[in-house]
């Protein structure tokens, strides 16, 4: 019983989440985010977490253009991450992170934004390099 109570409360804590978020939109696909700022927000990201609802995701901001290496150490969802420059298009995508891996990820092109959404969604919704984002 206190496990599924447990479960509940983390899945009501998700969607409050995801419902006070912001909507970032590539091509005609647009996902519910949570917006990690500071760098504690970033740091924890998505860990921990054991469930991510469709079409949602974390878009991380940056204080300025660089390359950002991520890991997906205490990560138990697979994660598709999109790399964003500063003119908002698509620079690097990484699919299907694997869950706990510390192999760090490292882009080949400077950004301003990550966004990390469930694996399998940069195939399915053709999200490619040079793609155009829209932050609603």
């Amino acid at each position: 019983m206190k496990f599924k109570l447990s479960v509940l409360i983390a899945i009501l804590i998700c969607a409050r989440t995801f419902i006070l978020g912001t909507d970032v939109c590539i091509n005609d696909t647009c996902y519910q985010v949570e917006v990690a700022r500071s760098q504690e927000e970033r740091q924890r990201g998505l860990m921990f977490r054991r469930v991510l609802p469709p079409k949602t995701g974390m878009w991380f901001v940056f204080q300025r253009e660089d390359i950002y290496p991520f890991w997906m150490k205490n990560t138990y969802i697979p994660l598709d991450l999109i790399w964003v420059d500063s003119h908002r298009r698509v620079v690097f995508i990484q699919k299907n992170a694997v869950p706990f891996s510390e192999v760090p990820l490292i882009p080949n092109r400077k950004a301003l934004y990550v966004l990390e959404l469930l694996a399998g969604s940069s195939d399915r919704d053709r999200i490619t390099v040079g793609d155009r984002v829209r932050v609603k």
